[in-house]
């Protein structure tokens, strides 16, 4: 397990595709490994976009056409959402490549990215969703896919995490909102059982699970109607936000504050153990990904450190 400090800010997201490895964060950085090089040193950091210092909090790998494709904010008042975008190919040839940027005509941030099949769709604050269905490595346009989020959620609802599971498309966030949609179009809330924020949501067999802040972990055998869960480690986690959950090799993977990773094989409440990163007990670990047999976690020391990427 090695911790790679690359600058003083967090990195938020990071994904993994096609021939590489990359993480987006704070004041325009990335960074970028060739998958077969992410558990050594030979990361490259770069800007994202050729001027200002967004702060980008998503990213996602569309394989249908080898694109990255990362989501933010402008990082200066007027606040706007920045979307940025690349391809594998040119990441290969020179991962120190600047990704081609637009910004979508709404003064809000965005928080993620969602790949579905019938476009891009990005969460947002103030109750924004985004879609995006012709975006390429050099340019796109964007519209709400919900026109009257208001009907669903409040106006200040934050959604930071959306993903297309199955048919349907998951948004999460503030005040424990969950939102679905067979169209993209029309959202249903959920009943979350939780007010604490939400993060992260993924579906593995026949349940879902979303986490979220004080170590919440919630799950649902229909996306409607969720259930809080707490591990069998309640009394060290309970604290503890929880930024991310997936299934990834085999085995489910939580992280959030303190370092912290959870894994489970099973998802069941009694299976969940604790790891603390070594070197990263004072950030948070907002993303996990898997390639080449190993995990990739990269996160922060909340501005007052250096961020770094873990790997083991």
């Amino acid at each position: 397990m090695a911790v790679k400090p690359i600058g003083h800010y967090a990195f938020n997201a990071v994904a993994s595709g096609g021939s590489n490895v990359v993480v987006v964060g704070d004041g325009n950085h990335s960074a970028v490994a060739t998958v077969a090089n992410v558990a050594t040193s030979s990361w490259t950091a770069s800007t994202v976009v050729s001027s200002g210092s967004p702060n980008f909090s998503g990213v996602a790998y569309r394989s249908s056409d080898g694109l990255f494709i990362a989501a933010g904010n402008s990082g200066v008042p007027p606040i706007t959402g920045v979307v940025a975008a690349i391809s594998d190919a040119a990441l290969t040839t020179s991962n120190v490549s600047i990704w081609t940027s637009a910004a979508p005509s709404e003064e809000v941030g965005l928080n993620s990215v969602g790949l579905a099949s019938d476009g891009v769709y990005f969460g947002g604050n103030a109750g924004v969703i985004l879609r995006s269905i012709n975006l390429t490595s050099s340019s796109g346009t964007f519209a709400r896919a919900n026109p009257q989020p208001a009907a669903a959620v409040p106006l200040t609802t934050t959604f930071n995490s959306i993903r297309a599971i199955g048919s349907k498309l998951f948004a999460v966030g503030t005040g424990g909102v969950i939102l679905s949609s067979s169209d993209g179009q029309t959202f249903s809330t959920a009943t979350s059982g939780t007010t604490n924020p939400l993060y992260s949501v993924m579906k593995q067999g026949s349940t879902f699970y979303a986490v979220g802040n004080a170590g919440t972990i919630v799950t649902s055998g229909d996306g409607a109607t969720w259930t809080p869960i707490f591990s069998s480690l309640s009394t060290s986690n309970s604290s503890s936000n929880l930024r991310f959950i997936d299934y990834l090799n085999g085995q489910f993977v939580a992280s959030g504050n303190g370092g912290l990773v959870l894994t489970s094989p099973t998802g069941a409440t009694s299976t969940w153990t604790s790891t603390a990163l070594a070197g990263a007990s004072g950030g948070t670990i907002y993303g996990v990904a898997y390639g080449n047999n190993t995990y990739v976690a990269v996160g922060g020391n909340d501005g007052f450190g250096a961020g770094g990427i873990n790997y083991v």
